[in-house]
């Protein structure tokens, strides 16, 4: 597939997909009219890194993940304890989470009542 229906297959825009191209998360070929095109594990890749940028993963971060996925000979030595840190951020932020819709389920109850008065 092209950079276009990447785009809109994945919600990253084009200019975004490059970028991550060039810092080599993500891989694309070329074809007889020299446009890149790319595979169905560029869609996991960009869902992947949207889903952590999403969450305030830095991209330095991400990179090391994929880079171990990719080839696990490659892995540094603390990468347990980069794993344990980001389970550890994930963790916060679904507490987080939690925090936010336990507020917002109390002000709905709050609406709703206020209303039916």
């Amino acid at each position: 597939m092209k950079i276009g229906e990447l785009a809109a297959r994945t919600g990253c825009s084009a200019p975004t997909i490059r970028f991550y191209e060039e810092k080599g998360l993500i891989c694309s070929k070329r074809n007889f009219a020299n446009y890149r095109v790319y595979d169905e594990v560029a869609i996991e890749r960009l869902q992947f890194i949207a889903d952590c940028r999403a969450n305030g993963m830095k991209l330095s971060c991400i990179e090391e993940l994929l880079a171990c996925r990719d080839d696990i000979s490659k892995t540094p030595d603390n990468i347990q304890e980069r794993i344990e840190s980001i389970r550890t951020q994930a963790h916060e932020h679904i507490e987080q989470m939690h925090r936010i819709l336990a507020f917002l389920d109390e002000l709905g109850k709050k609406l709703t009542k206020e209303k039916s008065r």
